[in-house]
């Protein structure tokens, strides 16, 4: 899956970022070497987005960051388990098509994946409420919500840490769909009602 965050604050010479690459530095170090002011353009900072792709089929476990042109900048530490059809939102995955990973959450930090499960009242657990594959994420100031996925008809909301089942939103049966999040509300468009339609 693919998402789209910031990353820097400056611009690396095509040198130094060769060399990051080459070498296979850790993100964390990458950060440090865009911080510092060796051959580093930080005059006028200036964020810069990058796209971070998490599994999928044939991919299951790996990760890596592409610039905003699709170019390959470097492999991040693996997925801790593999993750095909997972909801992600900023550099957390969600649920996915494989049972021991669809109710789980998994974030990037500090170099490496760790598990960011959110706490669930309902079952009194650690787990989304219900399974998510291929899902609709919509991240907000409010919390970020999955909706539907795995043609669950339910839309659930993470927020500090748990998960809470919401009723603002009509019940949507689907799968596949596409969700455009803008800033109050979400657009949701295409996707299946069934597993063989």
């Amino acid at each position: 899956f693919i998402t789209l965050f910031t990353l820097i604050e400056c611009q690396l010479k095509k040198k130094i970022l060769k060399k990051v690459i080459k070498n296979g530095v850790k993100l964390n170090e990458i950060l440090e070497i865009f911080k510092r002011n060796d051959g580093c353009c930080c005059h006028e900072k200036e964020k810069e987005k990058v796209i971070l792709v998490t599994g999928g089929y044939g991919s299951d476990n790996t990760t890596e960051v592409l610039d905003a042109t699709g170019n390959h900048v470097c492999f991040l530490a693996p997925l801790p388990h593999p993750r095909i059809g997972q909801s992600q939102f900023s550099h957390t995955a969600c649920g996915g098509f494989y049972t021991d990973v669809e109710k789980t959450c998994t974030k990037f930090e500090g170099g490496n994946w760790v598990d960011a499960t959110p706490y669930n009242e309902i079952d009194e657990d650690y787990s989304l409420i219900d399974p998510r594959y291929a899902a609709i994420t919509w991240p907000t100031h409010y919390g970020d919500y999955l909706i539907a996925g795995n043609l669950a008809t339910t839309t659930e909301r993470i927020y500090g840490g748990e998960t809470e089942l919401v009723s603002y939103f009509p019940e949507l049966s689907t799968i596949f769909s596409c969700g455009i999040a803008l800033d109050d509300y979400v657009i949701i468009t295409g996707g299946r009602t069934s597993y063989d339609r």
